[in-house]
């Protein structure tokens, strides 16, 4: 009797134990990937909103040319942009200092599509 108890308090412990699966929601917008070069005193690359909100690329590569060339064929076309925001801003890459701008939504990027 005693090994059936502690078995059956075991069962109940494992399931009753609350799980916490980290829920990632993903926000999507339509809009236009723009770059202006940075060495022109441009912002570099980032993505304007139909409602006009700048958003800025995580950037998962090695350097900012690299983000540029990856996402080189989007520049310019109206896309609809699927991405996950974690609450982190950012600058933009133009000669004006980072304090002395307005910081903008760095979003991960999920995925772009044509609209």
């Amino acid at each position: 009797m005693k090994p059936s108890f502690l078995f059956y308090i075991l069962l109940i412990t494992i399931f009753s134990c609350k799980k916490d699966s980290p829920s990632v929601s993903s926000q999507s917008v339509t809009g236009t990937l723009k770059y202006i070069d940075p060495a022109v005193d441009g912002p570099g690359l980032y993505f304007e909103t139909d409602s006009s909100e700048p958003l800025l690329f995580k950037n998962e590569f090695s350097d900012y040319d690299t983000q540029y060339l990856h996402y080189k064929e989007w520049v310019g076309v109206h896309a609809r942009l699927t991405f996950i925001d974690n609450g982190e801003t950012g600058c933009s890459l133009g000669m004006v200092p980072c304090p002395q701008q307005h910081p903008m939504r760095l979003v991960e990027v999920v995925k772009i599509e044509k609209e």
